[in-house]
């Protein structure tokens, strides 16, 4: 599960929960990985009526380093929860804690 808020172009902002299955490929450097779910997206304009929608999610993206404690990584996600498709970019860095 993951909880965003994202703040829009309009100055409104897009807040989702998502559920995502996840599919890895298997590689040295650089783990590809695929995926899908349904997300709760709620949007707040900076001028009009606050909305709520189900839809859902496709999302991939590209984890370095696999098989380091630390793992850079990014994703691209586009939500299909509010009427308009919203394509969200995500970036980090994993961290391995314990064994």
């Amino acid at each position: 599960p993951g909880l965003g808020v994202y703040r829009g172009r309009d100055g409104g902002f897009l807040c989702a929960l998502t559920v995502d299955g996840e599919y890895e490929l298997d590689a040295e450097t650089v783990r590809p990985d695929v995926g899908a779910g349904i997300s709760w997206a709620r949007t707040s304009p900076d001028v009009g009526t606050a909305s709520s929608d189900v839809g859902l999610n496709l999302k991939g993206g590209l984890v370095f380093n696999p098989a380091s404690r630390t793992r850079p990584y990014g994703e691209a996600v586009l939500n299909f929860a509010t009427g308009d498709p919203a394509l969200i970019f995500k970036a980090g860095v994993l961290f391995t804690i314990g064994g």
